[in-house]
């Protein structure tokens, strides 16, 4: 990678992750706009997948920073209830909807436009998702961020992370995982590379009803 595209990709991650609500949205659609996104390369059913399906257990799933819904569209429609997308790209929140509605899911996947960072949901979930996600929150305001989502988990409800492990810039982030919260599983995959780490806040039960 030429030194001029590294400078590129450090100031466009550093915006993306600390740029005012209008910047993130601005840059977010244009690199969907653009088909940044939309590899088809990438396999439809993601390791990460099974396990979703395994907590959601016909509850709510969260997916924060859900782009263009390509788990909406993946996960077995008979293993939740209802799923809740949320992407601060009003572009790819379209291609999710459109999605959505060809898979007959129009009224079991809806999608809202926000800030990961910053939004508030109005109910509790099973599943609280961040796939590829959590990069994108200020490393320092993480903690912060989790312990709030952790008020819309429901009594058995978990956070799911998946991070890809093609660099080590991921495990600071499972550092903070493990001191904050109980880590229940945890799990890597060599095609594509990445952890998963499923968890929740100190001190609760998965069995907890």
């Amino acid at each position: 990678m030429h030194a001029t595209q590294r400078v590129r990709n450090t100031v466009r991650g550093f915006l993306q992750s600390y740029g005012t609500p209008q910047m993130k949205r601005s840059l977010w659609n244009s690199e969907f706009a653009s088909g940044r996104w939309s590899s088809p390369e990438r396999p439809a059913r993601d390791f990460a997948y099974p396990y979703v399906e395994k907590y959601a257990a016909h509850g709510g799933i969260l997916d924060l920073g859900c782009g263009s819904g390509r788990a909406a569209s993946a996960l077995d429609g008979t293993k939740y209830r209802n799923y809740t997308g949320v992407d601060v790209s009003d572009v790819a929140l379209e291609t999710a909807r459109k999605a959505a509605a060809a898979a007959g899911r129009a009224d079991q996947n809806r999608f809202t436009q926000s800030d990961i960072a910053t939004y508030v949901p109005v109910e509790r979930y099973d599943v609280i998702l961040f796939m590829e996600s959590l990069y994108y929150i200020p490393w320092r305001r993480i903690p912060t961020v989790l312990d709030a989502y952790s008020r819309s988990l429901t009594p058995r409800g978990v956070f799911i992370v998946r991070m890809w492990t093609g660099t080590d810039k991921y495990v600071p982030l499972v550092r903070v995982i493990e001191e904050h919260f109980d880590v229940i599983e945890k799990h890597s995959s060599d095609d594509p590379k990445a952890v998963l780490i499923v968890f929740q806040p100190r001190g609760r039960r998965h069995d907890e009803t």
